[in-house]
């Protein structure tokens, strides 16, 4: 692919609409602001995306598609010529047909296809639910998404709809939000809460969900609703809105327009709908309303309590009652609106084009950004003798999605995140604060997440790390089993635990394990969790045995301030483990010394 050595030259391809379809400007600006010289290839069909969902509905439609893309692609096909060989080709929005033109134009360039929804879940979502043309659709996608090089996908949820052929070249890249988005003043006043929807009116959108909520608001003189847009749903959505007084249709707001428009609202509203797709997306209103600093109002699906939860309001989805109590709340409650507010500003800064792209110019190796101004985290001395061993292995790997239970305070997670998709589950609030900020320092794309509850089940990882975790587990192999079960088929579970069963002591039992391990019994464990492939690799000594006895004096005088003889609670301990003897970031090359030859 790209090398670090160079720019990444980069065409962005295809019969795109970047006005209609602001995610292929977002890509655009994201690559140029991580390096990228980027240029254009395009020639716009002229078609909305209603359009070319009519083209399914009749012969005489499907012509008239098909006449306007053998148009575009005559047109790119002579623009062509100007063009030398790019790193890295890059098919634009809906571009399931454009990918094929992409790679006989650009047989040697990285193709990167923009999978940002399917041509089956787009027909489905508007309406046309034919089986043959669902399965003609399904053929389109599969081809499309074989084709290309790499996938971009908007979600991990996304990403699990994908063929498990394709799963291994997928990239995850948020929708995000243009810096046109970001108000210079928002303009808010106090007179009435008012609240913005824009987009198109489809199954999706839960719109009728909306105007449930409104007719339910309806006697709210200070709860104000603008709806903007079009599409199959409006009708429905008005006639459930009751003709409430409160409300101001809009058929259309120049795209130009619009970011200023929403910026005037103090809520943005997402998505309602309680079907498969709703569940897996994040829409771009989403996005814009969070970098426009508005409340933003969604539905709790899966995708969005992964992805915006901090920075969103999240409501039941299909119930407008829920919708009008957030809303009634917001209105009657300044300090919950203006602390929305601040939320999603906050969240917005992970959506920005810059930090949307910056794990896609990592999958392509050209990430020429240099070193970060920020130093990674310092590890302990048992933590940089693990890093030895298990650092290689993480590194040798493709780039992928990798899972990390327990991070602590993400020292190794940061590391992770440098090359991986990353996602921790910290349950400890502080330490999982910490290692959110140091990510977010170095502008890296993993999360931290408190709980499982906030990951869908069918999620699936290439790697799943846990890191002096499993001791911390009552039932550890209920644990290791589903921790199996997040891999996907192929995937690897990069585990440490504290050896030898006759050395458990007073750092232990501080610290809430209620084990350590002797080789052959964690081999037993982990193949009657269903690993097959074991390998074992005995780390610390003599350096990490040393260690460990300064540990244990440390943890006994600690305890030493309890009752004599009284085990320290477990869950207590196992919260604030993280955080046991953490070195300062001044100590950070100290560690290493101590630990070297690791």
């Amino acid at each position: 692919m790209g090398s670090g050595n160079k720019q990444l030259s980069v065409v962005l391809f295809g019969s795109y609409d970047a006005g209609l379809h602001p995610r292929v400007a977002v890509l655009r600006d994201g690559l140029e602001a991580n390096g990228a010289d980027v240029r254009e290839l395009n020639a716009p069909l002229g078609l909305t995306t209603a359009d070319k969902v009519a083209a399914a509905s009749s012969a005489r439609r499907a012509i008239g598609f098909l006449l306007a893309t053998a148009r575009s692609w005559m047109k790119l096909i002579r623009r062509r010529r100007g063009i030398g060989r790019p790193d890295v080709v890059v098919v634009g929005y809906l571009g399931h047909l454009d990918v094929h033109l992409a790679a006989l134009l650009f047989p040697r360039s990285v193709i990167v296809l923009d999978h940002l929804v399917s041509l089956s879940d787009t027909m489905r979502d508007r309406g046309l639910g034919r089986s043959w043309l669902q399965r003609l659709l399904g053929v389109a996608d599969r081809a499309a998404t074989a084709q290309a090089d790499l996938v971009v996908v908007d979600t991990g949820y996304h990403e699990e709809t994908l063929p498990p052929a394709v799963c291994d070249k997928a990239v995850v890249v948020p929708v995000g939000a243009r810096a046109e988005w970001v108000p210079d003043d928002p303009g808010h006043s106090d007179d009435a809460l008012r609240v913005v929807f824009f987009g198109l009116y489809t199954p999706l959108q839960g719109a009728s969900v909306i105007g449930e909520a409104i007719s339910l608001l309806a006697g709210r003189d200070d709860i104000r609703f603008t709806m903007v847009g079009s599409g199959q749903d409006l009708d429905r959505t008005k006639q459930a809105a009751s003709g409430s007084p409160n409300v101001e249709w809009l058929d259309w707001v120049d795209s130009g327009e619009l970011p200023a428009l929403v910026a005037g609202h103090d809520v943005c509203l997402g998505i309602f709908d309680t079907g498969d797709k709703a569940a897996r997306v994040v829409p771009t209103k989403v996005y814009q309303g969070l970098a426009a600093g508005c409340a933003v109002v969604t539905g709790d699906t899966p995708a969005a309590r992964y992805d915006v939860a901090d920075g969103a309001i999240l409501v039941e989805t299909g119930n407008p009652k829920a919708l009008a109590d957030v809303l009634e709340e917001l209105r009657d409650d300044p300090s919950a609106l203006l602390a929305a507010g601040v939320a999603a500003r906050e969240a917005s800064q992970r959506f920005t084009p810059s930090a949307a792209t910056a794990v896609l110019i990592r999958r392509l190796g050209a990430d020429n950004s240099g070193p970060s101004s920020v130093p990674l985290p310092p590890l302990t001395v048992s933590a940089w003798l693990r890093w030895d061993v298990v650092g290689p292995v993480l590194e040798s790997m493709p780039p992928g999605s990798v899972l990390e239970f327990g991070p602590g305070e993400g020292a190794v997670g940061v590391r992770i995140a440098q090359r991986h998709q990353y996602l921790g589950v910290e349950p400890s609030d502080s330490a999982g604060a910490v290692a959110a900020a140091r990510l977010d320092q170095r502008n890296l794309s993993g999360r931290i997440v408190s709980s499982t509850d906030q990951i869908e089940a069918s999620r699936r990882f290439d790697a799943v790390c846990a890191f002096e975790v499993l001791e911390h587990i009552e039932d550890d192999l209920a644990a290791l089993r589903d921790w199996a079960g997040r891999l996907r088929p192929g995937g690897t579970l990069v585990l440490s635990v504290p050896a030898g069963t006759e050395r458990m002591a007073a750092a232990d039992h501080f610290v809430g394990h209620y084990r350590r391990y002797d080789a052959a019994d964690l081999e037993a464990l982990l193949r009657a969790a269903g690993f097959e492939d074991v390998c074992l690799t005995h780390i610390g000594f003599p350096v990490g045995y040393a260690a460990e006895t300064v540990r244990n004096a440390v943890a006994s005088r600690r305890m030493s301030g309890g009752a004599r003889g009284e085990e320290p609670d477990k869950e207590v301990s196992s919260a604030s483990s993280g955080s046991f003897l953490q070195p300062p970031a001044l100590l950070g090359k100290a560690t290493a010394a101590a630990a070297w030859p690791g």
